[in-house]
């Protein structure tokens, strides 16, 4: 459930889309989600900007001396353990960097500090997300939901704290709990980019992709040549599940141009590249994202595309994962090796529906490249059976369904 949207839960205005979640299915909201929540952290650091320690940081980065930063930032921390701008930069970095449990760390810290600091919140949930053992994201998420139910019940309704359970609550499946949640961070007045985002992502994940674009497209139509990284990236996946391809990759290619080495939007490029039959330049851009952020969602488009060098890369992982499992039993050749047991294992309802999806779009695609016609139809209506609004794998059943060419 980690690699998706993996376009969802933060809200970034400035930086990069670098950290994600782990599968397909749930994972590629999740991954969006997680992209976003580090922009949204790179824009909270708060006035601490204009101290001096934040700032030979900053200067380090901009120079390129990534490890004169890092040990800048360590040591300024050293001295002054709370300051919460220092923290918020030191978790994202370490967020980027795949150093989920050192960011979750200092989220904690900051949070211990600043219990509604919305680049806190956002670094807590990209830290959770960033779990690669699906069992101890599975607890982190439910633990996540917890803290902050009784974080609202303590402190009353907050819009921060509000947005934030809702996009926990997409990624969980949860659509109208989290649009319960988005809905009444706006009924407190709150009229922010972040409310209006979780708003439109709690709408796509209850199917409501027209009143989900309907928040979005301002965002990105009134802004100019002055929109925002993430709104591109939001309006981009919702074309992309919602199988506006051409629009998708039209606002992906956008965001590609100002920001090339954005995995997330290579990636969502690759995804409506292969829906649209381009198996090669679906390919490419996906090994370009994979390139930039070693993202298990990655990988199992590229596994579902054929590619033997993922399979083999997946296989290898942890064998708790189920898309381990899933190209484990795709390397025997043997299509019968494809069955809903591989979903045994996952640790949640909603990630063994994200395994069952990818299961049975594997069947899928192994019927079509034997010519078995029937047995591909049937698998593609598996798919669509266990439909979730914002898995890129319904696109692809619906279009396989309704008579394209295959990849």
């Amino acid at each position: 459930m980690r690699g998706r949207l993996v376009v969802i839960l933060g809200f970034l205005t400035a930086g990069s889309l670098a950290f994600h979640l782990d599968h397909g299915g749930v994972a590629q909201a999740a991954v969006l989600v997680a992209g976003l929540l580090a922009l949204s952290v790179a824009s909270d650091l708060g006035d601490g900007l204009g101290r001096r320690p934040l700032a030979e940081v900053l200067r380090l980065v901009a120079a390129g001396d990534e490890e004169g930063a890092t040990a800048a930032l360590d040591a300024a921390l050293a001295r002054r353990p709370h300051d919460v701008a220092l923290l918020a930069l030191r978790g994202r970095r370490r967020l980027e960097r795949g150093d989920a449990a050192g960011a979750g760390d200092d989220a904690v810290r900051l949070l211990a500090r600043s219990p509604l600091h919305e680049g806190g919140l956002d670094l807590l949930v990209g830290a959770t997300l960033r779990q690669r053992d699906p069992v101890t994201r599975a607890h982190a998420l439910r633990e996540l939901e917890r803290r902050l139910s009784l974080t609202l019940d303590a402190l009353g309704d907050s819009p921060a704290l509000l947005c934030t359970r809702a996009l926990t609550r997409v990624v969980t499946e949860d659509g109208w709990g989290a649009l319960a949640d988005a809905d009444r961070a706006a009924a407190l007045g709150a009229r922010d980019d972040r409310v209006t985002v979780a708003r439109a992502w709690a709408r796509a994940a209850t199917g409501d992709m027209t009143g989900a674009r309907a928040l979005v497209d301002p965002l990105v139509d009134d802004a100019g040549e002055d929109v925002k990284p993430d709104h591109l990236l939001v309006r981009g996946f919702l074309r992309l599940v919602a199988d506006d391809l051409g629009g998708a990759t039209s606002d992906l290619t956008d965001l590609l141009r100002h920001a090339p080495d954005t995995a997330d939007a290579l990636r969502c490029r690759g995804q409506a590249r292969a829906l649209e039959g381009d198996a090669d330049g679906a390919e490419r851009d996906l090994e370009a994202a994979l390139a930039k952020d070693e993202d298990p969602s990655t990988l199992l488009w590229l596994l579902l595309l054929g590619r033997r060098e993922a399979l083999e890369r997946l296989a290898a992982d942890d064998p708790r994962r189920w898309d381990a499992a899933l190209a484990r039993a795709l390397l025997t050749g043997d299509p019968t090796a494809l069955t809903p047991t591989l979903a045994d294992a996952a640790p949640t309802e909603a990630e063994r529906r994200a395994c069952l999806r990818a299961v049975h779009a594997a069947r899928a695609l192994a019927a079509e490249r034997a010519g078995n016609a029937d047995a591909a139809r049937a698998a593609w209506a598996e798919v669509l059976a266990l439909g979730h609004a914002l898995d890129p794998l319904l696109t692809w059943a619906r279009r396989r369904s309704a008579g394209d060419a295959p990849a």
